[in-house]
């Protein structure tokens, strides 16, 4: 992938491995996240769908949903630009038309402005909050049934809302078979209808769910809204009644047209976490700084460290000590006898397998396991058993013929830090209870007088067993 990559994170003290800020130039355009493996199967230039838009009440946000107030047309929104009130969005997954000057929005709307729009408020058979006008009022059902006792009879209530801002009026209404159901939002600072007085289409059915956007006009700070029957004797019921300001909103500047942005990678790498197979292109440099670890894990029975994915030649389970076959070229259980040879132990196996199938490895690093551990103090010397293959002890072996290996130690309660020793000793003689923690410096000692040995191992460190051996005789 030689057109993909990441330049310079040195700026990012504190990198984790899920996102990469993504910009559109250095001057600092508004920047993008995207997730590791989207940035990876990008290649320049980019191809997306744009939409121009003025009239911005509100910062667009990469990741949300655009929806068109008209059209009722939606999109992902995966760049912006936006600067000034003005910008343009680059769309994916778009579904309907855009229409040239309609609202556009995000799909999280503002607080509410009306009070009482479920017409749960009452006294003495009438509304509390709003003002009937040419008409009766009654309460049905959670809903206000309104009859017009002359043309046009209507409940209304003021709002104090924000001028030049996009709004959504909704509520649920039905009418009588063959009367009129209506509804005014007026701007009664400048004197003037924002919607004039529209008609609904017949519903018998309250659940019938109507949305307006419209945007208040320069200088309005008062609105009023109307419910209305149309005709003297019309009988409509309202529910549900809402006026909340489209947040991050602004008004189409035309349809959605072709277009490709070039990729520019910002100078930093934070949360990569939820990526789960992060790939390099090339080496990573510290810099003279560090690579950290955890000193816990969320849950018992797992792992962190160096992991290889290994092939397994018997049924192995998690935290099993692992040894490398070379003549089946397999992973297989670790023993500490020279019976048969089962060791050196240099892998812990990380999942439950068997023979024949794949699994991960663990190399060096943290385990953590109440199985195997729970048992140990902190510090404690672990080392491969000589009585039950794979298994963990904190007693080194001590019978002849054992294979003494250090596996690593107690890090705390349940945890262990496995980083086994590639040298190991084979007892020439039986090691006393007495002399047990002898035994963990053994490997050393036996190191310093093999050059005197009389008898000589297949393996380097065995021959200091025998010299140790001839010497007590003597």
């Amino acid at each position: 992938m030689a057109d993909k990559k990441l330049v310079d994170i040195t700026p990012d003290t504190t990198p984790d491995i899920t996102d990469i800020i993504y910009g559109a130039d250095s001057a600092g355009a508004v920047d993008k996240k995207l997730a590791l493996e989207d940035v990876l199967a990008l290649s320049p230039p980019i191809s997306l769908k744009a939409l121009a838009f003025d009239a911005q009440t509100g910062s667009f946000t990469v990741g949300n949903t655009v929806i068109g107030a008209t059209s009722g047309a939606t999109a992902i929104i995966v760049y912006v630009t936006q600067s000034a009130g003005e910008g343009t969005l680059y769309l994916d997954t778009i579904s309907g038309t855009f229409q040239d000057d309609e609202i556009i929005y995000e799909s999280a709307l503002g607080s509410e402005l009306l009070t009482d729009g479920d017409f749960a408020n009452w006294t003495g058979g009438d509304l509390d909050d709003w003002v009937k006008e040419n008409c009766e009022d009654d309460e049905d059902s959670g809903a206000v049934k309104i009859t017009a006792s002359a043309y046009n009879g209507n409940i209304r209530q003021d709002v104090v809302p924000t001028a030049n801002t996009h709004y959504k009026l909704e509520f649920d209404y039905k009418n009588t078979a063959g009367d009129l159901a209506r509804y005014t939002v007026y701007d009664l600072s400048n004197g003037a209808s924002i919607t004039g007085t529209v008609s609904l289409p017949d519903s018998t059915t309250l659940s019938t769910d109507y949305g307006v956007f419209f945007t208040t006009p320069s200088g309005c700070i008062s609105l009023r809204i109307r419910l209305h029957a149309k005709d003297s004797g019309d009988i409509v019921w309202f529910d549900n009644v809402s006026i909340k300001q489209a947040t991050n909103a602004a008004l189409a500047n035309g349809t959605v047209q072709s277009a490709s942005i070039a990729p520019v990678f910002m100078s930093k790498l934070e949360n990569v976490v939820e990526d789960t197979t992060p790939q390099l292109g090339g080496d990573l440099e510290y810099n003279e700084h560090n690579q950290v670890f955890p000193t816990t894990l969320t849950s018992d029975e797992t792992a962190s460290g160096d992991i290889i994915t290994v092939t397994f030649g018997e049924s192995v389970s998690f935290g099993k000590l692992c040894y490398p076959n070379p003549s089946e070229n397999e992973w297989m259980l670790a023993l500490a006898t020279n019976a048969l040879v089962k060791h050196p132990a240099l892998g812990v196996a990380l999942e439950t397998k068997g023979n024949g199938e794949t699994g991960k490895l663990l190399l060096r690093g943290l385990i953590r396991s109440s199985t195997y551990f729970s048992a140990f103090a902190l510090g404690d010397l672990l080392w491969l058993s000589d009585g039950t293959a794979g298994s963990w002890v904190n007693d080194a072996p001590r019978s002849v013929g054992d294979i003494v290996q250090n596996v690593g130690w107690v890090l705390a309660a349940n945890y262990a830090y496995f980083n086994p020793d590639y040298t190991y000793v084979e007892l020439a003689t039986s090691r006393s209870s007495s002399s047990s923690s002898s035994s963990r410096s053994s490997s050393s000692s036996s190191r310093s007088s093999s050059s005197s040995s009389s008898s000589s191992s297949s393996r380097s460190s065995s021959s200091s067993s025998s010299s140790s051996s001839s010497s007590s005789s003597a």
